[in-house]
Parts: structure tokens; C-alpha cells; sequence
């Protein structure tokens, strides 16, 4: 499945399934897009990412500055997506 289908699909879960408002929805989306560029510079797909290139790309918001609760955020959306891509 392409990048931007995982990424949809996820979203998808959290408007029908959760019912997350649109802020944080396209917080979520940020989340994501942001994990995407990263892995990219690596040559890695959302797909075959592993817990290493998860802890990485933290480690990467961090040093670029953004704010405890974006990091957070982030943190928790990255599990939450990958468990709903494993489903």
C-alpha cells in the first residue's frame, strides 16, 4: 500500500472510528507526514519501519525544538497508527 493510502486509511479510522475532531485530526495527519519525511531521508516506507527509526525520529523532534506536548502527541501517534495498519 502506497504512503498517502496508509495515511488516509489512518485517518479515516480516526474520523469514522473515534470521532476525533478535525484539529487534532490534521494534528495527526501533521504527526505523520513529518514521521514520513523523516523516514524518507533514511530510504525507509512507513511499512518497514522499525522501533529504531521510531525512537530516532523522537529523538529528531526534539532537537528540532517542538514543543514537549507536539512531541507527546507524536509519540502517541505513531503507535496507534501502526496498530491500526497491523488490524
Amino acid at each position: 500500500m502506497s504512503q498517502d493510502r496508509l495515511l488516509l486509511a489512518f485517518l479515516r479510522y480516526v474520523t469514522v472510528e473515534r470521532g476525533l475532531s478535525a484539529n487534532t485530526q490534521a494534528a495527526y495527519g501533521q504527526d505523520l507526514k513529518r514521521f514520513h519525511a523523516f523516514l524518507k531521508t533514511s530510504r525507509v516506507s512507513m511499512d518497514r519501519a522499525r522501533r529504531q527509526d521510531l525512537h530516532s525520529h523522537v529523538r529528531t523532534l526534539r532537537q528540532a525544538g517542538l514543543s514537549p506536548k507536539t512531541v507527546a502527541r507524536a509519540i502517541n501517534t505513531l503507535p496507534m497508527f501502526y496498530r491500526i495498519l497491523a488490524a
